[in-house]
């Protein structure tokens, strides 16, 4: 079988990575491992920002070029040029966006990636380059693509249903884990205090999480929540409802943080608790499960897909159900138990070797129908 030389923007997948760059670092440590035959280009680029080198099989090459990351984002969005061939240094038989858009390239099939499309809904509670792009080009590049990576099911769906796109060229690849979040503490490790893992922005729904604590700590609840997360376009509203609230003595906000502290918040926390209002994929999710949190979720549809029995839902928009639902779980050791047990059971399903696989049939059928 022909070696393929398969190029991948890494750029999200630099310092401070969240939700598509975690996805992707997840990704390409999945196909350090299962794939040792096709030839792997890593293109990053930053005016700022060096790549971080770090040991990788010999199929493996890291290209760092020292270009902004928005004025290149703006050529490749608005005049699809410079190739990425020509700034990797290499020729492509595959060139792979982890965004909605594509990575210009001579001959090179596409794949996309679209974690959801929350952005096409909700245009106002994203970035300004996001709004500036996304909406006005998604359609005409998910049309254009050679393949659609969605991260979910429920992603595919709305794919499907959102861009009229047929199923057949959209293929799952759901997230895995980092095997850190394995090593559990002890019993007796545990702290009184809740965990969101969340940049604060909007369709994170912190606020209601804000009130269910506050409706918690009438009923006498002495816990913290912790708010495991980068500052965003939620960070004023957030603040607001803090102080409104009387929870400045109660909210850490912890900002970013890397993920040997993250395991270690996993391991201490006495649940984990999820509010969006949307997400693609839901990556804590996992990461609770295999930290062995009980978790409690917003009632969405990919919540439902990705953790199943393993967690207790409430209503993304109702405070008090959120108040509930924690209770219940920080106060009945028997149903932690069980949720711990579920979401063990559960989280054996993902990991980032499986999904390396799906994508490694996926690139190699593209290369086999040029």
């Amino acid at each position: 079988m022909r070696k393929l030389t398969i190029g991948l923007d890494f750029r999200p997948a630099l310092s401070r990575a969240t939700g598509v760059g975690r996805y992707f670092q997840g990704l390409v440590t999945g196909l350090t491992r299962v794939d040792h035959d096709n030839n792997y280009v890593l293109f990053s680029s930053s005016w700022k920002e060096r790549a971080h080198k770090q040991s990788r099989p010999s199929n493996f090459r890291l290209v760092d070029r020292r270009v902004p990351v928005r004025v290149l984002n703006a050529l490749w969005h608005r005049v699809e040029a410079p190739s990425m061939d020509r700034l990797a240094g290499a020729t492509l038989d595959i060139a792979h966006s982890p965004t909605p858009l594509l990575l210009p390239s001579r001959r090179g099939r596409s794949v996309i990636t679209i974690c959801d499309l929350f952005f096409l809904e909700h245009p106002e509670a994203t970035t300004r380059e996001i709004r500036r792009d996304y909406a006005s080009l998604v359609r005409s590049h998910v049309q254009r693509a050679d393949a659609i990576m969605a991260i979910s099911e429920t992603t595919a769906r709305d794919v499907v249903n959102k861009l009229d796109v047929s199923s057949e060229r959209v293929h799952v690849i759901h997230a895995g884990f980092d095997e850190r979040f394995l090593t559990p503490a002890s019993p007796n490790g545990r702290e009184n205090y809740l965990l969101a893992v969340a940049t604060i922005e909007p369709r994170k729904n912190l606020p209601v999480l804000l009130e269910a604590v506050a409706l918690l700590r009438k009923r006498g609840w002495d816990g913290r929540l912790r708010i495991a997360g980068g500052f965003g376009l939620d960070t004023a509203r957030v603040d607001a409802t803090i102080e409104r609230l009387a929870l400045d003595n109660v909210v850490d906000k912890l900002g970013y943080v890397d993920s040997a502290t993250l395991s270690s918040l996993y391991r201490t926390a006495s649940a984990v608790v999820l509010p969006s209002l949307w997400e693609g994929f839901g990556l804590p999710l996992l990461e609770a499960m295999a930290s062995g949190v009980p978790l409690i979720a917003s009632d969405i549809a990919v919540h439902r897909e990705v953790a199943d029995d393993a967690a207790v839902f409430a209503e993304p928009s109702d405070a008090r159900a959120f108040a509930d639902a924690i209770e219940s779980v920080v106060s009945d050791d028997a149903l932690r138990g069980e949720l711990v047990s579920r979401g063990r059971a559960r989280v054996s399903r993902f990991s980032w070797e499986a999904s390396a696989e799906k994508a490694v049939a996926l690139y190699r059928s593209l290369g086999a129908s040029r």
